[in-house]
């Protein structure tokens, strides 16, 4: 088979979990490497050859890049509850409202339960809610491809939420089946980190406060506005901790790209062409292009349609949000890592080989960086909303 599980190769691999579903006898099994990252892997004993895992892998052939953004849209959910919950601007909930009307409807999307991030779905829109929050680590899929199969064969309207690579995935699982009631989102990524930077920096928690992660949120919105959400880590002794995203370790290191899965480090869907129908995003740079969508700073979405189905769903979910139309080439600057390259931090493999080795403080102090001065002045003093109040003066001085 292509990929990991023939020839060693980790670098296209992105463990969409489709041949491990796809497998008549359970010969595949996703498993943890060294570096804390999934690939699938064969039970020799029990494969038949049958080829049913190559059949269903996106990188056998060509991966179903079909779509070019059809329409682009910034804006936020009427729904003030909605929007405190989410952590930009809750399109996600309108989009699954505007497509679950008078249908039967199935959501699939990740969720988590303390620092394990997996798919799993809800049949009921009230319910949705549990995919709501960023987790910047790898889905656990499961069966879920299987069950979309299920759900279409069985005639039933799917919504199905993921990363660009987990929807070409569950595309190309699909195969032949009949997908005119599936409705995909993808959000732009990123990248996805390592598990074992999460697994030691629980380790440490053990060791200095001892204790155990219950939850970890990666954008805490509470109070705080959307362009300055920290993380928040809670444990079972109850103890919370809050970082401000500037200071994270977490942040730094992800960030400056150095625990990235290798495929991710040649990802071949930061691209125009998409294969979802929808794409989301945080609409970053929105107080210099669009700062009327700034509002209060509660977080905002971007929505693009890559798809006429998209188009038409989103059409009905405008009726629940607050924005306009945006210019597509305007906002993809501001989404570099996500459309338009990922870049490798040149000490990767260094990095890979210390997280192996070295526990959380040795790896932090050699890896983390401080903010610098001006990233505090940007981030804190001449930041977003500063640039958007002196917009506002200047509309109410025009006016």
């Amino acid at each position: 088979m292509h990929g990991y599980l023939s020839n060693g190769s980790k670098s296209e691999c992105v463990a969409c979990g489709g041949c491990a579903q796809n497998c008549p006898c359970s010969a595949i099994s996703m498993t943890i490497d060294e570096y804390g990252f999934v690939y699938p892997r064969v039970d020799k004993d029990k494969c038949i050859s049958c080829n049913k895992c190559i059949n269903v892998c996106m990188f056998e052939g060509q991966i179903q890049k079909q779509y070019e953004p059809l329409f682009s849209y910034g804006g936020y959910c009427i729904d003030k509850g909605i929007r405190e919950k989410s952590t930009s601007g809750g399109a996600f909930s309108a989009i699954c409202k505007a497509y679950a009307m008078k249908r039967d409807c199935v959501f699939f999307g990740s969720t988590s339960d303390r620092l394990k991030i997996y798919h799993t779905y809800v049949e009921n829109i009230n319910n949705i809610n549990i995919f709501n929050s960023s987790k910047y680590g790898q889905s656990e899929i499961g069966e879920s491809y299987k069950q979309v199969k299920v759900f279409l064969d069985k005639k039933k309207y799917v919504v199905f939420s993921g990363t660009p690579c987990q929807i070409a995935g569950l595309i190309k699982f699909l195969g032949k089946t009949d997908t005119s009631r599936l409705l995909t989102v993808e959000v732009l990524c990123t990248g996805i980190p390592s598990a074992l930077f999460m697994k030691k920096y629980e380790e440490w928690c053990n060791i200095k406060y001892g204790s155990s992660i219950k939850s970890f949120n990666y954008r805490f919105t509470n109070k705080n506005k959307w362009d300055d959400q920290p993380t928040l880590v809670e444990l079972e002794t109850g103890k919370r901790i809050i970082t401000a995203r500037w200071f994270s370790n977490f942040y730094s290191i992800f960030l400056q790209r150095l625990m990235s899965r290798p495929s991710c480090n040649k990802c071949q869907f930061v691209t125009k062409k998409r294969t979802a129908d929808i794409t989301l995003s945080d609409l970053w740079g929105l107080d210099k292009e669009y700062p009327d969508l700034y509002d209060d700073g509660s977080g905002s979405s971007w929505i693009i349609c890559n798809s006429e189905k998209g188009i038409e769903t989103f059409e009905k979910a405008r009726n629940y949000m607050i924005g306009h139309e945006v210019e597509y080439d305007r906002m993809r600057k501001y989404q570099r890592p996500g459309l338009i390259e990922k870049t490798v931090h040149p000490s990767y493999d260094i990095f890979m080989e210390d997280l192996k080795n070295m526990n959380y403080p040795e790896l932090c102090k050699k890896w983390a960086k401080k903010p610098t001065l001006k990233l505090l002045f940007q981030k804190y003093v001449y930041n977003n909303r500063m640039r958007v109040r002196i917009w506002k003066l200047k509309q109410y001085i025009k006016h």
